[in-house]
């Protein structure tokens, strides 16, 4: 049986080699350190994008992190649990000591059905994502583009953000509305 430790060893070094590959593919990436990431993760880094991870930054089972254009940027001590997927065109920022429940989506991006040719122009309107520290996302949550969601928030399980969030409040909802100050 080998030790958590020194699986938890494994899969930094992994990860390492990977930042390493999408360096040399032309991926401006960099990690302050144990950045791990469980099985069939899904890392995907277009040329010419900035990718900044801080220090133990975790994913579990199955995630997909895509970065097609712009910056993509997690905080130190943020956890990104099973099945989550984060696809960036413009900028998402995920700031530290963040955690997310199962199934999170955040996108900041959209398809541009109005444009002509519709989904087939791969066209897309886009919106900085900001997530800020110290925030709890429960699960199957789905984050829209545009939004802010302020320091020490939770937002509970299945809510969907379409609009900013102010610090220290729990929000739930579809769309997700303030339900409690925290602080």
């Amino acid at each position: 049986m080998i030790s958590s430790l020194l699986l938890g060893t494994i899969r930094v070094i992994g990860n390492q080699i990977k930042f390493i590959i999408f360096k040399f593919k032309g991926v401006d990436i960099s990690c302050k350190g144990r950045c791990t990431s469980r099985l069939n993760t899904e890392m995907s880094f277009a040329k010419n994008t900035k990718v900044i991870l801080g220090y133990h930054v975790t994913t579990m089972q199955n995630c997909r992190i895509l970065v097609r254009h712009g910056k993509l940027e997690i905080g130190d001590n943020t956890g990104i649990n099973s099945n989550c997927v984060i696809a960036c065109h413009e900028y998402v920022k995920i700031g530290a000591n963040v955690g997310m429940g199962p199934n999170v989506c955040i996108y900041d991006h959209d398809h541009d059905f109005r444009a002509e040719g519709g989904k087939k122009s791969k066209k897309y309107k886009t919106g900085a994502v900001i997530i800020e520290d110290n925030v709890w996302i429960g699960a199957n949550v789905t984050i829209l583009p545009g939004v802010t969601i302020g320091d020490y928030v939770v937002v509970a399980a299945g809510s969907v953000v379409t609009k900013d969030i102010p610090s220290g409040v729990l929000v739930a909802g579809v769309p997700a509305i303030v339900k409690k100050k925290l602080i």
